[in-house]
């Protein structure tokens, strides 16, 4: 684990070639900065824009950065579920895309 542990992860670059939506989620004193979150979320062409009053410039991805929280006890946030129930019920499956 130590090994794996001190190894770079960045996938900053790959991750625009997800063709699914995304929900990112990590704590607000984890390891992985919540500005690397933002960044990961950029690279998916989130935050770039406001969404307007009607929703309109969303993305299909989600950020969600939980306060308080370590990626120990992500688990254990009483915000996770709501945010994961959220996601779910907006994501949208990819025009073509057929269910394995």
């Amino acid at each position: 684990m130590g090994e794996l542990l001190g190894r770079a992860f960045d996938w900053t670059a790959d991750i625009g070639r997800v063709r699914s939506p995304v929900l990112l989620v990590g704590g607000d004193a984890d390891m992985v900065s919540p500005a690397h979150m933002v960044a990961v979320f950029a690279s998916l062409c989130g935050g770039r824009q406001e969404a307007v009053w009607n929703g309109s410039g969303l993305t299909r991805h989600r950020l969600a950065v939980l306060p308080a929280t370590i990626h120990d006890d992500v688990l254990q946030s009483p915000f996770l579920i709501r945010i994961v129930e959220d996601f779910l019920a907006s994501a949208e499956p990819e025009v073509g895309a057929t269910a394995e």
